[in-house]
């Protein structure tokens, strides 16, 4: 089963006067703000698995490792598996699934903004 979007909390953010905030370089847990859940790659050690949220239990599992692109977005890539964040086959759909997959040239797909 595919994950959907869903909404998440993003702790640490940099901010400078009259710039936008910025994450700051470093690995995070994403947290469903919801159910408290935390994303995970327990089952997603090959390309194109999808991720899933799950209880909080402080693995490598669930940390991710945020990284900007040089177009102001950022990659999310799996502490555990080294895969990226992707949106399933690339579909702009409501609901379409999130897996892991292998880096793909900075395709918008593994692409991630922050509000």
């Amino acid at each position: 089963m595919l994950l959907p979007y869903q909404f998440v909390s993003i702790p640490p953010v940099q901010s400078l006067p009259g710039r936008p905030a910025r994450l700051v370089d470093g690995n995070y847990t994403i947290t469903n703000v919801s159910t408290g859940q935390q994303l995970d790659a327990s089952n997603s050690i090959k390309p194109w698995e999808a991720a899933r949220f799950a209880p909080a239990d402080k693995t490598a599992n669930q940390e991710w490792t945020i990284k900007p692109t040089t177009d102001g977005n950022y990659t999310i890539k799996s502490v555990r598996s080294g895969l990226l964040l992707d949106v399933a086959s690339a579909k702009t759909l409501n609901g379409a699934g999130i897996v892991l997959g292998t880096a793909q040239n900075g395709y918008a797909h593994q692409q991630w903004s922050f509000k």
